[in-house]
């Protein structure tokens, strides 16, 4: 049977529980493999790390489209800005 919905109901609140949880997931597994990379390996790590996060935004914007959701592409953005702030903070060049 079609169940009408009612477009004066509020809508429901799952989905941006689940969004969330995309987003927090996503920043989990970013700063996983950042202290796998940069904390094991110390400076020589960043290079890694900066191809990894390059990377896991790169598979953030394909789900996005795969999926359609658009929490995808804010992830993949998130990652980008973060990673991008943590290597350019982190990195010190030396110009004695």
């Amino acid at each position: 049977m079609n169940e009408e919905t009612n477009p004066f109901e509020p809508q429901k609140q799952t989905d941006n529980k689940v969004n969330l949880k995309i987003a927090g997931y996503n920043l989990a597994a970013m700063l996983m493999y950042g202290l796998l990379f940069v904390g094991a390996m110390g400076n020589d790590g960043f290079i890694l790390f900066g191809l990894a996060f390059l990377a896991h935004a790169f598979v953030c914007l394909i789900l996005a489209v795969v999926q359609r959701k658009w929490v995808w592409v804010l992830s993949s953005l998130l990652i980008v800005i973060i990673g991008f702030s943590t290597c350019a903070n982190l990195f010190h060049l030396d110009m004695r």
